[in-house]
């Protein structure tokens, strides 16, 4: 006999907690973002999905961002060295690292997005 997975089946104890559906709609179609791990010598996947933010028809020109330590713009976005130094709270965050960066050896990437909470 072969086991594909085990699971553990119980009875809720306790109530689930609400979860606030109004925040999809800022990763859905954000009107501003920002992205960390762009490259500014090549293609990487951070450098893929600024330009497609920039395509991007709800993301405004002047709220898409790059957080870079060392460069001003990429590909025409206004880069600042730290999250703390964006002029304004985005509605989407983007990070995208080398998978070796989190400590496995590999040539995959971690990309975590997520939304900001709405106003």
């Amino acid at each position: 006999m072969a086991i594909d997975g085990v699971g553990l089946m119980s009875r809720r104890t306790e109530a689930a907690t609400a979860r606030p559906l109004q925040r999809i709609g800022n990763l859905l179609q954000p009107r501003s973002a920002v992205v960390l791990g762009v490259s500014a010598k090549g293609a990487n996947p951070g450098r893929i999905i600024l330009r497609n933010l920039k395509r991007s028809p709800g993301v405004r020109e002047d709220g898409l961002f790059v957080v870079h330590h060392s460069e001003a713009s990429i590909d025409g976005v206004a880069c600042r060295p730290t999250l703390q130094d964006l002029p304004a709270k985005v509605d989407l965050a983007v990070v995208c690292i080398p998978a070796e960066a989190r400590g496995t050896p590999s040539p995959n990437w971690w990309i975590m997005i997520w939304p900001s909470p709405s106003s």
